[in-house]
């Protein structure tokens, strides 16, 4: 089963009756008349592709009791349950926002909207953000 998201697709992997729901995330590339297209990481890809065609971005799978085996590229992450998942997502939105006071303290000027400290006239645009 898979469920379009505004930038990612998920292909939802399921049997009734099992502890375990399997998934593949797909970063979107764009949209085309025929549906959404994909990204696949090829360096000088420059079209989307169907999602037969596209890299996988993220896959693993969650279990029963909430926790979610993770793979990035080649790069593997467990985390236990909501409470995790929540940490993982602050500790990056606090990174991300420190390296952006630090290269701003530099004397360069940050692209409007992509830190959570200049994101306001963005969200106003965008009220569909999460994160605003």
């Amino acid at each position: 089963m898979i469920e379009h998201y505004e930038n990612y697709s998920v292909d939802y992997d399921y049997k009734s009756g099992e502890a375990v729901c399997n998934f593949k995330i797909y970063e979107k590339y764009g949209d085309a008349k025929e549906g959404p297209l994909f990204n696949k990481n090829v360096e000088g890809c420059d079209e989307g592709v169907s999602i037969e065609e596209a890299d996988v971005w993220c896959k693993g799978f969650i279990k029963w009791d909430g926790c979610g085996h993770w793979t990035f590229l080649d790069n593997y992450m467990h985390l236990c349950g909501i409470f995790h998942v929540n940490n993982f997502r602050d500790i990056l939105l606090r990174v991300h926002d420190k390296c952006g006071e630090i290269i701003q303290e530099g004397g360069i000027n940050l692209l409007e909207g992509e830190f959570s400290f200049n994101k306001e006239e963005v969200c106003r645009k965008n009220c569909h953000n999460l994160i605003c």
